[in-house]
């Protein structure tokens, strides 16, 4: 009996998810864990080129899914009327993921909806008599997410998923009218974690 002890807790200081997911009286309920990395994603518009950034998030792993909290930031470019731009992103996402434990590595699939914070610059041209423009607008974001990660020792794992996502968000179309419209992205992500 006092082997089967150890044993579980060896488990648990290595891989702590699997654990609760395995479930069973001596299991814990739930396995926390930090995670950061570096994403990018795909411009929203026809003249925007991919927005690269990073992102920080906090993941509850229960015994049927993980719930996960994040945060992310990126920049990127884009032009109009012959001069080019920065573009610039914040959201706050919620993410409900289902995963697979297959030996040291684990399959998850997973869904999730943010809050996105975006903002345009636009810098002027004096010898054109073009005046420096920025553009801010809230919106939000829902993504379809696959995602692998691979375990090591004592709670560390690295991973690397990809969303095809859909953001809703006011575009400007004229100096006093705008209008709410549907952009599709992609992102990849890929990041180290650990959890406790």
């Amino acid at each position: 009996q006092a082997r089967i002890e150890v044993g579980e807790l060896k488990l648990a200081s290595t891989d702590y998810a699997r654990l609760v997911r395995k479930g069973g009286a001596e299991a814990p309920k739930v396995s926390h864990g930090v995670r950061v990395g570096y994403r990018l994603r795909s411009g929203l518009e026809a003249d925007s080129g991919p927005c690269n950034g990073v992102f920080a998030g906090y993941s509850a792993d229960l015994r049927a899914v993980t719930l996960i909290a994040r945060t992310g930031f990126c920049t990127g470019s884009f032009s109009f009327r012959g001069l080019s731009g920065t573009a610039r992103e914040i959201d706050l996402e919620g993410r409900v993921h289902r995963p697979f434990d297959v030996r040291a590595v684990t399959f998850d699939f997973g869904l999730g909806v943010a809050v996105t914070f975006l903002r345009q610059e636009l810098p002027g041209d004096p010898d054109e008599g073009v005046l420096s423009e920025e553009r801010k607008t809230t919106g939000a974001h829902g993504d379809a997410t696959i995602a692998i990660q691979y375990a090591f020792k004592r709670g560390f794992y690295v991973g690397i998923e990809g969303s095809a996502m859909v953001y809703l968000f006011e575009v400007q179309r004229t100096q006093t009218t705008s209008a709410l419209e549907a952009r599709f992205a992609g992102r990849l992500q890929a990041g180290v974690g650990k959890r406790f």
